[in-house]
């Protein structure tokens, strides 16, 4: 790999950053938070992002930092039943 000095960064630091950043996230497979169990990871438009399974069966990917910090907790169809049942 040829490395390039541009503008004060490192040509090519980012893709080994993204790639050290899958290898720690793959570690994560299988955990679950909240309804979500996580079953694998890729790469999204901005990012790694963790393909997460719901309780019900729905697969979804979810930004990392939202499945850990509890900001997504499960998938929009069982936070509607929850939703509906809190009202009866």
């Amino acid at each position: 790999m040829t490395i390039k000095r541009v503008k004060g960064i490192i040509e090519g630091e980012g893709e080994e950053r993204m790639r050290r950043e899958e290898v720690e996230n793959r570690a994560a497979i299988g955990r679950v938070y909240g309804r979500w169990e996580v079953i694998g990871v890729e790469r999204g438009k901005k990012g790694l992002e963790w393909v997460c399974r719901c309780e019900c069966g729905k697969e979804k990917r979810q930004k990392i930092w939202n499945v850990r910090s509890g900001r997504s907790v499960m998938c929009k169809e069982c936070s509607g039943r929850l939703r509906r049942k809190e009202r009866e």
